[in-house]
């Protein structure tokens, strides 16, 4: 139970961490070899970066979606802190070339000791 807790702490803070484009804080709480999985074919899409290329996607991220706003609709987390799960189903606000944004993703992680393995 505290391990559940404790998770949805820590992702909501690293959510907000990306609202206030805090990309320190958001990237300290990856293990260095995570990998990060961005399904679709879109500006933002990636397969399996890491290191470097990990704060140069968030800063794409920042970039295309000035001032993003997150709003968790729904947020499942299970296993022991050397094997968490997080599935989270999120909305998310921000503006395109000036107008209004809003869509909506499922966001999957997997987690070691606190420490974000695979995004």
């Amino acid at each position: 139970m505290i391990v559940r807790w404790l998770t949805a702490t820590q992702y909501r803070r690293g959510l907000r961490q990306v609202e206030a484009g805090d990309l320190d804080a958001v990237l300290g709480q990856f293990h260095p070899t995570c990998r990060l999985t961005f399904a679709g074919d879109t500006p933002l899409g990636a397969d399996g970066l890491s290191g470097p290329d990990l704060r140069r996607w968030f800063e794409r991220f920042l970039r295309l979606l000035p001032r993003p706003r997150f709003e968790i609709q729904r947020l499942v987390i299970s296993g022991p802190p050397w094997r968490t799960r997080l599935a989270a189903h999120v909305l998310i606000r921000s503006t395109v070339d000036g107008r209004p944004y809003e869509n909506q993703f499922g966001h999957f992680l997997t987690i070691r000791w606190a420490r974000v393995v695979e995004d």
